[in-house]
């Protein structure tokens, strides 16, 4: 998998550097999977059962904790609140405003609050998230001969942004317009270690949009 690193300072080029088997993908769907299985299965319902059947609209929220090597131990929280936008209920899709907060013993941190809303009779849909998070990733190396024996861990603190507005304009097809925004700098790097030695564009910290 591959993971971009773009420099701050004016002049460098953009590069792209080979990440495989990347760590915080791999651990961020192990949490999400959690983080589901916590919500639909052992999430608690809040509110009066009566203006459920009314309205549609619930609540459901679940810890997390997980462990790992280089996280230690980590705990939080996940949740969702559920609720229907047009008076056409039956008609109109279930939308959702989804916050997640994770710490580690290792003062490494994930908050993300992300929702997804269906109106005007599912003819509009809004998606947006925005997370911030201090996580490590593994790093081997750049092109497509790394080797496991060049891993070295790095923890960059970025904040994330997503909003995308989508059209239905046929059964099963949407237009629309996305925007995406990442700000990154390099918090922890192993001061042996090829990012450092290599003076690998990136480690400046950067911008994508």
């Amino acid at each position: 998998m591959n993971y971009s690193l773009e420099n701050k300072k004016k002049g460098k080029r953009r590069i792209i550097v080979k990440n495989r088997d990347n760590y915080l993908n791999k651990n961020h769907f192990t949490v999400q999977v959690f983080v589901l299985l916590c919500v639909y299965v052992l999430g608690i319902p809040l509110g009066a059962e009566e203006n459920k059947k009314k309205s549609g609209n619930r609540i459901v929220a679940s810890p997390i904790a997980f462990y790992t090597p280089e996280t230690g131990f980590a705990f939080g929280g996940a949740g969702s609140y559920i609720f229907r936008l047009d008076q056409d209920k039956e008609r109109t899709r279930p939308s959702s405003l989804s916050p997640v907060i994770i710490y580690t013993v290792k003062k490494q941190f994930k908050a993300q609050l992300g929702t997804e809303i269906y109106f005007k009779e599912n003819n509009y849909i809004m998606r947006a998230s925005v997370i911030l998070e201090k996580f490590p990733f593994k790093y081997y190396g750049i092109g497509n001969n790394t080797i496991e024996e060049d891993e070295e861990v790095y923890t960059p603190r970025s904040v994330s942004i997503f909003v995308s507005m989508l059209k239905k304009i046929g059964k099963n097809f949407n237009v629309g317009l996305m925007y995406r925004f990442k700000n990154w700098d390099i918090q922890e790097l192993e001061p042996d270690g090829q990012l450092v030695g290599n003076a690998v564009l990136g480690i400046d910290g950067g911008n994508l949009s």
